[in-house]
């Protein structure tokens, strides 16, 4: 049997199980819909008749337009949104994104060290782990560990990545994992790709708000729940429709203004810096280089950018504390959001973003021991 066979007869296979439910039901939809129009030819010519022979075909009409939604979100559809929940942007995941026995999406992590191997540590959220993006090779912390590799090659030495972002990692979760990899796998230098809602790290039962969630109400409706966790189409076209009808500041409230408002809360500041102290602390105590950049809110880029005595207070701890710091806004600023976002309705970085943090950051350490493989 061919290749070509057995891999034809897989993607049959996992058709049947994925959506034998669906083809089951429009199987009996044809049955019904065949016995009823069969039914409708017996009857005697009406005014009824008419209205039902015209309700039967728009039945038939809206129940195929269905199906070839479904279809188009659960097998071709292929993209994210800022919603990691739904089942489209986890079909994405499960297409692009390739997990680690560590549960990062890198390669594996190694204890045993080679003694001409740099190893870099990267910390974030999904902006780092590369929400949005497709090819792997397309986030700035790969892009930097290959043009590291380039500069190194010629003295001898190779650089390593540990990419250990994950979506929703916040301050308080770097510090842990500082702790937990830095001796163990023999790291040299940790990047920080600090976006401005990691003073929620601090968030306590007092400050948290469920804005987030409100999308999900739908889950304590029955029939609605049970609809929506059932059909990719329906799921998707609720959350576009609850973001533009029902709440359309969605995106602005819960995704960016509501994190902007913890850095204004005096006792979150003061907790919220003493964790980046500890991070700090931590790596100078194991003489390990850090060094942070800052990734601004894309989607309000612009000369009302909501944050920018934010990033300065930020800039101004990390400068204080001797601590190589870049921030992004001033390289953003020369674009406008949609050239830097995913897509309209996923404010993460795309391809072009990554491609920028990148150059600027590399383009910061580059004299940095150990970044820097010349000898000095």
């Amino acid at each position: 049997m061919s290749n070509l066979m057995v891999n034809g007869l897989s993607h049959l296979r996992y058709f049947w199980q994925d959506f034998y439910p669906f083809l089951i039901a429009y199987f009996l939809f044809l049955i019904a819909t065949f016995y009823s129009f069969r039914l409708l030819r017996k009857m005697t010519a009406s005014t009824l008749k008419n209205l039902l022979f015209n309700f039967f075909i728009f039945l038939f009409l809206l129940v195929n337009l269905f199906y070839a939604l479904e279809i188009y979100y659960r097998y071709i559809f292929d993209a994210t949104d800022n919603i990691f929940q739904i089942k489209t942007t986890q079909r994405w995941k499960d297409r692009h994104v390739v997990i680690n026995a560590f549960g990062f999406r890198n390669d594996h992590f190694f204890e045993d060290k080679a003694a001409n191997e740099i190893r870099i540590m990267v910390l974030g959220d999904s902006y780092t782990w590369g929400y949005g993006i497709k090819n792997q090779a397309d986030r700035w912390s790969d892009l930097l560990g290959q043009q590291l590799n380039q500069d190194c090659r010629n003295f001898g030495k190779t650089v390593k990545i540990y990419n250990l972002a994950l979506p929703g990692m916040s301050s308080r979760d770097e510090a842990k994992l500082i702790k937990d990899y830095l001796l163990k796998y023999k790291i040299d230098a940790v990047v920080i790709a600090y976006y401005l809602d990691d003073g929620g790290s601090e968030l306590t039962a007092r400050h948290i708000q469920p804005c987030y969630n409100r999308i999900f109400a739908y889950r304590y409706v029955p029939v609605l729940r049970e609809a929506l966790n059932a059909s990719y189409a329906l799921e998707y076209l609720y959350v576009r429709f609850y973001h533009r009808f029902v709440f359309p500041t969605f995106g602005e409230v819960c995704w960016t203004l509501n994190y902007e408002q913890q850095y204004y809360d005096p006792e979150l500041w003061v907790r919220h810096l003493l964790r980046l102290q500890e991070i700090i602390n931590y790596t100078r105590e194991n003489q390990v280089t850090l060094a942070v950049f800052l990734l601004p809110y894309l989607k309000f880029i612009g000369p009302a950018y909501p944050a920018t005595s934010i990033h300065q207070r930020l800039v101004n701890f990390f400068e204080a504390n001797k601590v190589a710091v870049l921030d992004l806004l001033p390289i953003f600023s020369n674009y406008k959001p949609k050239e830097l976002m995913v897509s309209q309705f996923d404010y993460h970085a795309n391809e072009l973003a990554h491609r920028l943090a990148f150059k600027s950051l590399y383009l910061k350490i580059k004299d940095i021991k150990p970044f820097s493989c010349h000898e000095k």
